[in-house]
């Protein structure tokens, strides 16, 4: 009885030198690490416009966190140079929305001919890479342009030759006396304030009239909202492409208020809810402006 309980002793002070040996030689291993992984979520399309902006969908998991340089993208039938892929400058992230972080957009070109293309999205992170695609559809037999366009000469505040006031459904421009009768209709607001504010002045009717322009005593003072934008304006020939470009704006860009440079474009909703796409020429520091307008009239 004596001996078996010294074995056991014997055997236990063995057990705890191998597990302090084992815990000690533990300490010269490498740490465990997660694998780098890439996991790649696309929400799918069927077809694409031509010269329309297409905001990408979806998300990207990453370990380890990646930025902008680790996107690679490539379309089928080597027709890259037939789109423009736009992304923004990000931080590195594990988790990656293409739409609110990335700006991931895609717009086919004129040339592109008609056909089903595949974009490709491939991440790498660390040592893994994923890839994953967007197979749809493009018919460019025919562009027909249905816009209207037109060249406007805008008066600043009460001017006796130029109206100063935009109705941007009809596009039609009116003086202060005749955008007050008709007040329900106006979107925009125009003041030439070089002189003032170092800049011209798109303000919503709302706007004005808390800036005391006329429009304080109108009876309707519509809440224009609007905000400038980077897009090739010669481009933009059809209004479903207007109407791309409106939605693409986030909420936080959209306000009553621009001080306008010489060629700033502007895109702006109506009262009735239509798009418009505005390219502020110039103002003379005086007293006008001039604007090209393109719309689908009603």
């Amino acid at each position: 009885m004596q001996k078996s309980l010294t074995f056991l002793k014997g055997l236990a002070v063995v057990s705890c030198a191998g597990l302090l040996l084992f815990s000690f030689l533990g300490c010269f291993d490498d740490p465990v690490s997660d694998e780098d992984s890439v996991t790649i979520t696309l929400v799918t399309f069927d077809s694409l416009t031509v010269n329309a902006i297409k905001q990408i969908e979806g998300t990207i998991e990453a370990s380890p966190a990646v930025d902008e340089s680790a996107f690679q993208f490539t379309i089928s039938n080597n027709a890259a140079s037939h789109f423009d892929i736009t992304l923004n400058d990000i931080e590195p992230m594990e988790t990656i929305n293409l739409n609110t972080d990335l700006g991931l957009k895609i717009t086919p070109k004129n040339t592109v001919p008609s056909g089903s293309y595949t974009l490709t999205i491939e991440v790498t992170a660390g040592t893994a890479t994923s890839s994953k695609g967007i197979t749809f559809g493009i018919n460019n037999g025919t562009v027909n342009p249905d816009l209207d366009t037109i060249r406007v000469t805008l008066g600043s505040w009460n001017n006796s030759t130029y109206g100063s006031s935009l109705d941007a459904d009809s596009m039609v421009v009116y003086k202060v006396a005749e955008a007050a009768a008709n007040s329900a209709e106006i979107d925009v607001w125009y003041s030439n304030e070089a002189r003032m504010r170092g800049a011209d002045v798109f303000y919503s009717p709302k706007q004005a009239g808390v800036a005391l322009h006329p429009p304080k005593d109108w009876a309707t003072q519509n809440e224009t909202q609007m905000a400038t934008i980077t897009v090739n304006f010669d481009n933009i020939v059809r209004q479903a492409q207007v109407d791309s470009l409106w939605a693409l704006v986030p909420a936080g860009d959209k306000v009553q208020l621009l001080r306008l440079n010489a060629n700033d474009i502007v895109i702006l909703a109506t009262n009735h809810g239509n798009a418009r796409l505005i390219k502020f020429i110039s103002g003379d520091g005086t007293d006008t402006g001039v604007a090209v307008i393109k719309g689908k009239k009603p």
